[in-house]
């Protein structure tokens, strides 16, 4: 509140659009002063709730209006920038950061899109600000095409003595920060701390708790760890990942050099080991955009994509080139009557705000997935799935259900499901949804993070996986 009580520097602006921002300022001071006022208050309930959304309904309606309008980029941006400033949700820092990194996506969006500034706020603070109706989230589902009647679901048999097992290592969300400064301050004024800009304190050489992402050293000597007390590991299943945390301030060439950092320290630590990678939300600049295909011209996906179809090309055969290129999604074998479906589950994030010009099942993913695992049952074959997101409460309506009506159904076919993303270590069962049947038919290993960053901070962990496998007739369930 203080500092957007500060005079507003126009001077900069068109002499056409001075009396009106300070107009907007206005109106946006009076807000946060009576949200000021709340806060000292005890019974504030849901005011506070309330005025946030209308000065975010404020806000965005003035950039929406500057946007619709025609005005230019650069204005829009420098608005941008002071209601983020005075906002006070972020320094002064971040705020001339991550309005530039989102400006296409948020212009190229409105500029498509029929949502009201209400709409929006509730896109960016949530549903008590208000519910978003995005058409498209409720009116499509994917066809089980080919497919018969649904196989009776069996629990697999307990392997029999000695019978071979194979060992999978999982790893998820990693995020490591190359700048990460050891004796550097832990917790700043900015999203991710521990950097030498911020002074002395007490970030370790491995890593600190909270509000840092991993050292490039904990990196290393978790690898270095798993290579030396786990020679037995198979393949890796990675769940995405990779950058740090600092959306706000990075480029697509940031991005590419940490995917392609990771990529050599696996080859470096488990030379022979084939690694199977899904992508995260955090590997797009800027952090949980994922343009589908319509998308075209700079905001097209293909500088990510083809990047990782390249890089993860040195563990997936070719035969995976061409859906990585598409959306980042593919198929493989992993043992012979066993194969790995990765998904990018990015297009079900309703943070990727692309998908509010149509999010019908984007590059046709889960048809492809689907066709998949019609073909496994027709072969007889099992099937592990990764992805990032877990899709239940995060992810778009339409997509989540789309995707758990195709689970359910090839419950006898799918033997494991394995996400990352909530940086904790946690099972989900799911259920069978005839009849509101109590028989359980999948579980859901969501993996721990390796970096510390969340909340009051993680402890890094990696998974390591069991199961029934390595010979034929094998289950190849997780034990």
């Amino acid at each position: 509140v203080s500092q957007w009580q500060q005079p507003v520097d126009v001077r900069h602006y068109a002499k056409e659009a001075r009396e009106e921002h300070l107009a907007v300022h206005s109106q946006i001071n009076k807000l946060l002063e009576r949200l000021r006022k709340s806060q000292a208050t005890e019974n504030v309930g849901g005011i506070i709730g309330d005025l946030e959304c209308d000065v975010c309904e404020l806000a965005v309606g003035k950039l929406q209006d500057l946007i619709v309008s025609n005005a230019s980029e650069k204005l829009i941006v420098e608005v941008a920038i002071d209601i983020c400033i005075g906002l006070n949700e972020a320094d002064d820092r971040v705020c001339h950061g991550i309005i530039p990194e989102f400006k296409d996506e948020f212009i190229g969006v409105i500029r498509t899109v029929a949502l009201s500034p209400k709409e929006l706020c509730g896109s960016l603070l949530g549903n008590s600000c208000a519910l978003v109706h995005n058409p498209w989230d409720e009116s499509w589902t994917v066809p089980l095409t080919n497919a018969s009647g649904k196989p009776k679901f069996t629990i697999p048999n307990p392997p029999k003595q000695g019978a071979p097992q194979t060992v999978i290592l999982h790893l998820s969300d990693v995020h490591t920060d190359p700048k990460y400064a050891p004796g550097s301050l832990s917790k700043c004024t900015e999203p991710l701390c521990c950097r030498a800009w911020f002074g002395p304190g007490s970030a370790g050489e491995y890593g600190a708790l909270g509000s840092c992402d991993s050292p490039p050293a904990l990196v290393e000597n978790l690898l270095q760890r798993v290579a030396t007390a786990h020679k037995d590991i198979k393949y890796v299943i990675f769940t995405g990942d990779v950058p740090e945390h600092n959306v706000w301030n990075q480029s697509r060439s940031d991005i590419l050099e940490s995917i392609a950092t990771l990529g050599d320290l696996f080859v470096k630590y488990l030379p022979g080991v084939k690694v199977y990678p899904a992508v995260g939300n955090h590997e797009s600049a800027p952090v949980n955009s994922f343009p589908p295909p319509y998308v075209k011209g700079y905001n097209n996906h293909a500088w990510l994509l083809d990047t990782l179809a390249k890089d993860w090309g040195r563990w997936l055969p070719e035969s995976t080139q061409a859906t990585i290129k598409l959306g980042g999604f593919y198929a493989v074998e992993l043992e012979p009557g066993l194969r790995l479906l990765s998904l990018n589950i990015n297009y079900c994030n309703p943070l990727n705000w692309w998908l509010l010009i149509n999010d019908t099942d984007p590059t046709g993913q889960l048809a492809w997935m689907q066709n998949q695992l019609q073909d496994a049952e027709n072969k007889n074959e099992k099937v592990y799935i990764i992805g990032h997101i877990p899709p239940r409460g995060g992810c778009l309506k339409a997509w989540s259900w789309t995707y758990h009506k195709i689970v359910n159904r090839y419950a006898d076919t799918v033997r494991g499901q394995f996400f990352g993303h909530y940086h904790s270590d946690e099972n989900a069962v799911f259920y069978d949804d005839e009849d509101n049947s109590t028989q359980a038919v999948g579980n859901w290993y969501i993996g721990p993070s390796v970096t510390p960053y969340e909340g009051n901070g993680v402890y890094p962990a990696y998974r390591l996986y069991q199961k029934d496998g390595g010979y034929e007739g094998s289950t190849h369930a997780v034990l």
